[in-house]
């Protein structure tokens, strides 16, 4: 009889031990100036050349979408919220989050996406676009939690 711990045969046996990692979760956020309903604000961000986004908050109801390039957030403005991107195109879209319930922020990503700046050289960079969905002009607040997984 086997008991724990105990291995039977001639083979090989291993062990698995979990290490230490280097990678530890990072915060990152900006604010809106005033924007009017249903205007999307573009900006940048600095967050790393790879990484893997796993938690996204507003402080008021809106979209934010994050780009791999300027060129990918150019190309998809004026795609509304409720029209996919195309299958199998390649669109640099890292997240697209529509957080219209006060219950939807934070916003826990899983699966969570990993993302990374596409740009020639590559940097830090990520392009967001910020929509506000609120009935009124306001400011929105936006923070981002992820892992930085290093350079690419």
């Amino acid at each position: 009889m086997q008991g724990s711990g105990e291995s039977s045969g001639s083979g090989s046996s291993s062990s698995s031990s979990t290490s230490s990692s280097n990678i530890l979760p990072a915060n990152t956020g900006f604010t809106t100036p005033v924007i009017s309903q249903n205007i999307p604000f573009t900006t940048n961000i600095q967050m790393a050349p790879l990484f893997i986004l796993y938690k996204v908050a507003v402080s008021s109801p809106a979209r934010v979408e994050l780009y791999s390039t300027s060129s990918f957030q150019t190309l998809d403005q004026g795609r509304s919220a409720s029209t996919p991107v195309s299958l199998g195109s390649e669109n640099g879209i890292i997240g697209d989050f529509n957080l219209v319930l006060s219950s939807e922020s934070p916003w826990i990503c899983s699966p969570a996406p990993t993302g990374f700046n596409g740009d020639d050289p590559i940097s830090s960079t990520v392009y967001i676009t910020v929509t506000n969905l609120t009935a009124s002009s306001s400011t929105v607040t936006v923070s981002l939690s992820y892992l930085p997984m290093g350079e690419i």
